[in-house]
């Protein structure tokens, strides 16, 4: 099963990116989109430390999280170019990687 810190990570992340992918001015929380973006690059950043940690300590995941880091590295490349679709394609391949790691982790057991 993928590491629910992860999957607890990014659905933070995906609160504070998605406004970013509108035109609206603040967010339903009333944060500005330089705030929602701040933040999602805070959550992206511990994210990353999750990932890394993660591979150091189950080898056998470390292939899968290398390709994880990529997609977490196309986000962060999005969130600072204010690329909306390199954001919408990195947040949907996040997911659907988390997603997928879940189904293999019970295809396993």
């Amino acid at each position: 099963m993928a590491d629910q810190q992860l999957r607890d990570i990014y659905a933070v992340i995906e609160r504070y990116a998605v406004p970013l992918l509108g035109r609206e001015r603040t967010s339903s929380e009333g944060l500005s989109k330089e705030e929602n973006r701040i933040l999602a690059l805070q959550n992206v950043n511990r994210l990353n430390q999750r990932i890394g940690f993660l591979a150091r300590e189950k080898v056998t995941n470390s292939r899968d999280m290398r390709i994880l880091q990529t997609y977490v590295n196309s986000l962060t490349i999005g969130l600072k170019s204010d690329n909306t679709a390199q954001m919408k394609a990195a947040l949907s391949n996040i997911r659907n990687f988390l997603f997928e790691f879940d189904s293999e982790e019970q295809d396993t057991h």
